[in-house]
């Protein structure tokens, strides 16, 4: 089966991040607009600034979902994305982030039922791979840039 060509980004790749890496890629792709994971998010330091990992668990991860401005993604665009995650493709155990098909929703506004009516889309995410050091730092509400703002902690600016 085919991976889909939607990207679900919830850290330093998203649109507003300073990453160049994030520019670059920006130019690639286009907005569908803010949305969220089922999961949990933790912040992870480093001493060229913080980042978040998804991980299994309770709760929601806010970010936003992408498309390509032209069909898809070339294998060496997503190799580039790879690389800057960590993962590793023919070596999930030795991987920082795993990129996963996941199940997205869009935000929308709530329905006459108080039920979300937007459906689920399929998109590449970046999923931990690996036991969270002990440093990580959960993110209760899901969300890295409010997080960013609130603490007063600087996103992770390295290559």
């Amino acid at each position: 089966m085919a991976e889909p060509q939607r990207f679900f980004f919830y850290g330093t790749l998203m649109a507003c991040s300073e990453h160049p890496l994030a520019r670059r890629l920006h130019r690639l792709l286009r907005s569908l607009g803010p949305g969220y994971l089922p999961g949990r998010l933790v912040a992870l330091p480093d001493r060229k600034g913080w980042y978040p990992a998804l991980t299994d668990g309770e709760g929601r991860v806010a970010g936003e979902v992408y498309v390509p401005r032209r069909g898809s993604l070339t294998p060496h665009e997503l190799a580039a994305l790879d690389r800057y995650e960590g993962c590793l493709r023919n070596a999930r155990l030795r991987s920082d982030y795993w990129r996963a098909t996941l199940g997205a929703r869009l935000v929308a506004r709530v329905g006459l039922q108080g039920a979300d009516l937007r459906p689920r889309l399929a998109v590449q995410a970046y999923v931990w791979s690996g036991v969270l050091p002990r440093a990580a730092v959960p993110i209760e509400d899901g969300d890295f840039a409010a997080w960013l703002a609130r603490t007063g902690a600087r996103a992770y600016a390295g290559g």
